[in-house]
């Protein structure tokens, strides 16, 4: 007999099992959080794109001033002028396949001076979008070096520390949350590419992570019988201001909501007012910090013929056009967005991993998923109909995005799409696959403990693959 729900939104969790579980991947998480951080100090200063402007940004945090001012047609603020002094060298190596570091350089480079009392205006537009809460963890590793009278170089790797310490909290908090499908989720967790991100400076390690925990703790909802509790509304809301004062597109998974059966929210009129909550806290988030940022006048483009609002306007009076186009770019572009999506390119795009790994890894990431099934908890047909819905929602989105902010009006084509946007997407792609059958097919051949012992020895091989390509391309000797 199906068990009733209780009362929802009540105030007590039910209770935990103290017994590990025995399904989750800690094998997994320990060799990704290895990758991570050895990415995190054998990729060079600077080597993630973008990385300098989010590295002056959380460096402007860390000193207490939480919104960038404009000058002229520049948004930016007085820095440290070891700060770009540093960076540049660095910035140089840039799509320069040829150019290399060497060793005594690097050991040279970390022992220059901060001098914080000479300063510069110092540019880093692109960095409004994010409010502070995107640097904190980077601002606040900054702060700890600098009292310790660290130079510039030692400054931007306690910022990547500090990013991928709260990381990887929000990656085991994913963990433990999801009611099944650990395994695939922690695959996606440590690709090439989201480990590349989560040993960087960039606030996308920290958006990437908080979709994943989001989108855990729904899947999670969907899968119990219990009544929602106050605790689990409050770590929602969380996860959804994260996502929304950092990229505010990937708020669209709290939309998974409209996948669950409405018997434990206690109608479907509980069900969509909790959809309402999260998304306008989330909408107040972003409206606070644009009310707050509104005096940082950012250039109407960083791109020579664009246009946001005649794009728009063309948008508006050729719509099916612009379907076409969307059709155009997944039938053109689909099978290289899901090659950059997983890292065939590293640092600024200029480092290639190999195409049959990348697709591996790829193949790996399919039938962990179809594998990591629970048939005694199986998801309905509806959710996962939902979650593949909002996956392409989310992702017509981001194309939309970048075709608005980044192509001039009326382009034949949709530019400026990168594959580590589809990240925080994934697991709404691959955890709807879980297929029972599948599993006790694979279980049967394999037995589910040398799965689950071979999967962290692939992902090591595809993280000593990935070392390799790094050290090779940045390093000589």
């Amino acid at each position: 007999m199906e068990s009733e729900c209780s009362l929802p939104l009540t105030s007590v969790n039910s209770p935990a099992s103290a017994e590990p579980d025995p399904a989750f991947p800690r094998g997994l998480f320990i060799v990704g959080a290895l990758l991570a951080l050895s990415l995190g100090f054998v990729t060079p200063p600077f080597g993630v794109p973008d990385e300098h402007v989010h590295f002056y940004r959380a460096y402007q945090i860390s000193e207490g001033i939480w919104v960038p001012y404009s000058r002229g047609d520049e948004v930016g603020g007085e820095l440290p002028a070891s700060l770009p002094g540093a960076s540049a060298g660095f910035l140089q190596m840039r799509n320069r396949p040829d150019a290399k570091i060497e060793s005594s350089s690097l050991m040279r480079a970390l022992g220059w001076p901060l001098d914080a009392s000479v300063r510069r205006f110092v540019r880093f537009d692109a960095t409004v979008a994010y409010s502070p809460v995107a640097y904190a963890p980077q601002a606040l590793g900054i702060a700890i070096a600098r009292t310790l009278g660290l130079g510039p170089l030692p400054l931007l790797y306690g910022a990547r520390l500090a990013n991928l310490a709260v990381a990887l909290m929000l990656i085991w908090f994913a963990l433990k949350r999801a009611p099944n499908a650990k395994w695939v989720l922690a695959w996606l967790a440590f690709s090439p590419m989201a480990a590349f991100q989560l040993g960087s400076v960039s606030p996308d390690a920290l958006t990437n992570t908080s979709a994943f925990a989001l989108i855990a703790c729904l899947f999670a909802r969907a899968s119990s019988d219990d009544g929602m509790t106050r605790s689990e509304l409050f770590t929602w809301i969380a996860l959804g201001l994260l996502l929304s004062l950092g990229k505010q597109v990937y708020l669209v998974v709290v939309l998974l909501i409209i996948g669950m059966e409405s018997r434990c929210f206690g109608s479907r009129t509980r069900q969509f007012g909790v959809l309402a909550i999260v998304l306008a806290i989330g909408a107040f988030g972003v409206g606070s910090w644009a009310l707050a940022s509104r005096s940082s006048t950012l250039p109407e483009s960083w791109v020579a013929g664009v246009d946001p609002g005649a794009q728009i306007a063309w948008i508006w009076a050729h719509p099916f056009e612009l379907l076409g186009l969307l059709f155009a770019e997944v039938r053109d572009y689909g099978p290289q967005y899901i090659e950059l999506s997983f890292g065939r390119y590293l640092g600024w795009l200029d480092t290639e991993l190999p195409r049959f790994a990348i697709w591996l890894f790829a193949a790996f990431s399919l039938g962990i998923a179809l594998w990591d099934g629970d048939a005694s908890r199986p998801l309905k047909l509806r959710l996962r109909v939902v979650s593949l819905a909002v996956a392409v929602m989310g992702i017509s989105i981001v194309a939309l995005g970048a075709y608005v902010f980044s192509n001039p009006p009326g382009a034949a084509e949709i530019r400026g799409i990168q594959g580590r946007y589809f990240i925080p997407l994934s697991p709404l792609v691959f955890l709807p696959l879980a297929a029972a059958r599948f599993r006790t097919l694979v279980d049967a051949r394999l037995t589910a403990v040398r799965v689950r012992a071979g999967l962290p020895i692939a992902l090591g091989g595809f993280s000593a693959m990935t070392l390799y390509c790094v050290i090779t391309r940045y390093y000589s000797g």
